[in-house]
């Protein structure tokens, strides 16, 4: 049975175990035992639900969730399964589910408003759908939601306690645990979680304490397999036991809904499954994102770090920092040129200590300005996603966000990831794309790069390449082919446009024309440059900054590769340097009356040298997120020139200084 998960860490020391016991964990406020179907339509036809070959369990399991809480609302929906798994195909992100890591990136879908459309209108089977083009998984007279709240629990991992805590303190974390899930459950119908491997392992290592997942009996040993699962829990009974040969080591279970068709369908998982105190998720508000909705736009304006995935190889490998007071990181957005007013704001938070506990009631207060107006709300920062509101201010054009995160009982935070999305309210609603650069001219430079903010509102794309990049010159001729055009798809309401210059222009003035979903959206821009041109290096002109410079260049080497202009290469304190001097970060390239800072790859501390202070000071950024404050820097440290800085990039320095090449 193909599950959609691959084998995750054992989260359960197999050598330890518990003595025999028939005491109940805890004494609940709630019924004894619980069952969602009792009230929830959701799960009548659980038994055609039916994942078949395709890794999905993660789609149906959130699917169930969203379901749930919309049943309990008196509104009912069937979404289509298939839908998610070809939204994460379409973004490329289908790597990132199909393990331990698919419950946090449900959770961010849910955050980016990528939520689910009916069956109805995507169709049955992904795999009768791969030519579908982007508008149909997100038809605009499809139901699109507003997932506002998501409640990642914040338990203790379990595979600690069973490890180190003493009965009386498992029966204790069991019974809090309990109560949270129960809550949940009973208020807003289901939650989803994941099961550990050991759930389908056989009766016998049940038996004999190896796992604490109940089998019903319907199965025969020799068709378990030892894969992990997403699944949606609907109730639990506290008198439940194992019915097989032997008693479990306690009472208690949750009753859980499956995928697998009539497979099944519904089963018993023991209160003392490890993976049910991990990665366990449910939606407490989900609203109707039609035209009486709050806001009609979103950007995502802040965000801490790439998140890509929490674990890889049994070894930890996501954004890591130790934050223990206040921490304020400041953003700049462009929005359109469309006024707008903000109402809102939605933070999407997942932080962890040292030993993996989810740290609750930080604080953080965002606060946006525009226009010369300044809204803000400080706010309790919850694992998941929360929705606040903010008081009514037109913005438009570039808004300024800063979010300030507060510990206040400094914590040690050494796993943490944040974004935030801007809610705004705007009057517009027929198609439009704005065009801006940071840049108000265009430098015309032979491999120059040039970066453009693309803004689209009211606008879907029907697949990708339909939004479609053109450049012009003072004539209206296209002149696109004299530029390598970097973008992506525009899935999302902004995006970013780099154009690589091939050769020289030689016009005054060029209009960067974009166009999609039947709207174009053009801006013009003059030239600036004398047409001078520099080879084998790259020039940013956007944030001035020459690039891909290689340890050990001299000052005649880099100015050998500028024609038509005289260069000449500065120190730190603006003293010409001979053409032997070996470059280091921070030296400036003057071309005419153009200044560029050099970026020498793998220097990051600025003498001219590769050596275990460039890695520490790299490691120290990727912990903290302030070492590198310029894109100078930024430059230096991507030696692999992926457009990230992280362990790969640690890596290839490491291998220079061993090896003296291969920067």
């Amino acid at each position: 049975m193909l599950c959609g998960f691959s084998n995750e860490t054992n989260l359960l020391d197999e050598s330890y175990n518990l003595k025999s016991t028939t005491q109940n964990v805890g004494t609940s406020s709630f019924p004894s035992s619980y069952d969602s179907r009792n009230y929830i339509s959701t799960f009548n036809n659980q038994s055609s639900e039916n994942q078949s070959i395709l890794s999905i369990c993660w789609a149906f399991a959130s699917n169930n969730v969203m379901e749930a809480k919309l049943n309990k609302q008196n509104k009912t929906y069937n979404f289509s399964e298939n839908q998610p798994e070809y939204v994460a195909r379409y973004l490329g992100d289908i790597s990132k589910f199909g393990d331990p890591n698919s419950t946090f990136n449900v959770v961010k879908y849910m955050f980016y408003n990528l939520t689910p459309i009916e069956e109805s209108v995507f169709g049955a089977y992904f795999t009768n759908n791969q030519s579908k083009s982007i508008d149909k998984y997100m038809n605009t007279n499809a139901v699109k939601f507003d997932v506002a709240n998501v409640k990642l629990f914040s338990q203790t991992p379990l595979d600690t306690i069973l490890n180190k805590g003493s009965e009386s303190a498992i029966l204790s974390e069991m019974a809090s645990n309990n109560e949270k899930l129960k809550n949940y459950i009973y208020n807003h119908g289901a939650i989803m979680g994941i099961i550990h491997a050991v759930f389908l392992r056989p009766k016998t290592e049940l038996q004999n304490g190896y796992g604490w997942c109940y089998d019903d009996g319907s199965r025969s040993d020799n068709e378990y397999t030892d894969s992990a699962h997403a699944i949606t829990i609907i109730g639990w009974d506290d008198n439940y036991v194992w019915n097989g040969t032997g008693a479990a080591p306690y009472k208690g279970a949750w009753l859980a809904a499956n995928s697998w068709g009539t497979d099944r369908t519904f089963f018993y998982i023991s209160y003392f499954d490890a993976s049910i105190a991990r990665g366990t998720i449910g939606v407490s508000e989900i609203n109707n994102n039609d035209s009486g909705a709050k806001y009609n736009n979103t950007y995502l304006v802040a965000e801490s770090d790439t998140f890509t995935r929490f674990y890889e190889d049994n070894r930890e490998k996501y954004y890591k920092r130790t934050q223990t007071s206040t921490t304020s990181e400041t953003y700049t957005y462009y929005i359109g040129d469309d006024t707008e007013k903000v109402v809102g704001a939605k933070v999407l938070y997942f932080g962890f200590d040292n030993s993996n506990y989810i740290i609750n009631n930080m604080s953080v207060k965002v606060e946006v300005s525009g226009n010369g107006n300044t809204t803000y709300n400080t706010m309790t920062l919850l694992p998941g996603i929360t929705s606040y509101s903010l008081t009514s201010k037109e913005v438009s054009g570039t808004v300024t966000v800063k979010v300030s995160i507060t510990n206040p009982t400094s914590l040690d935070i050494s796993h943490m990831y944040y974004a935030v999305m801007l809610l705004t309210k705007g009057t517009n609603t027929s198609g439009k794309i704005f065009v801006n650069s940071s840049n108000g001219n265009y430098s015309n430079v032979l491999n120059g790069e040039n970066s453009f903010n693309i803004v689209t509102k009211n606008i879907i794309p029907t697949a990708k390449g339909s939004v479609t990049v053109k450049v012009l010159d003072a004539s209206s001729n296209d002149i696109t082919s004299k530029f390598t055009v970097t973008k992506n798809d525009f899935v999302f309401n902004s995006s970013k446009v780099v154009l690589k210059q091939k050769e020289l222009l030689s016009t005054s003035a060029i209009t960067l024309k974009v166009t999609g979903g039947g709207v174009t959206g053009s801006k013009t821009y003059n030239l600036s440059g004398s047409g001078y041109t520099i080879s084998t290096y790259t020039l940013d002109t956007v944030n001035k900054v020459v690039k891909n410079i290689s340890p050990n260049t001299t000052v005649s080497t880099l100015v050998s590769k500028v024609s038509g202009a005289t260069a000449k290469v500065y120190d730190k304190n603006n003293t010409q340097l001979n053409e032997s001097t070996k470059l280091a970060t921070g030296y400036k390239l003057k071309i005419n009356n153009d200044t560029y800072d050099i970026s020498v790859l793998g220097d990051l501390t600025g003498d001219g040298y590769i050596n275990v202070s460039d890695i520490m000071k790299l490691q120290v950024h990727i912990i903290k997120n302030n070492q590198l404050t310029t894109q100078t820097l930024i430059a230096s440290a991507d030696v692999n020139k992926d457009g990230n800085t992280n362990i790969g990039d640690i890596m290839k320095i490491s291998n220079f200084i061993i090896k003296g090449a291969g920067l």
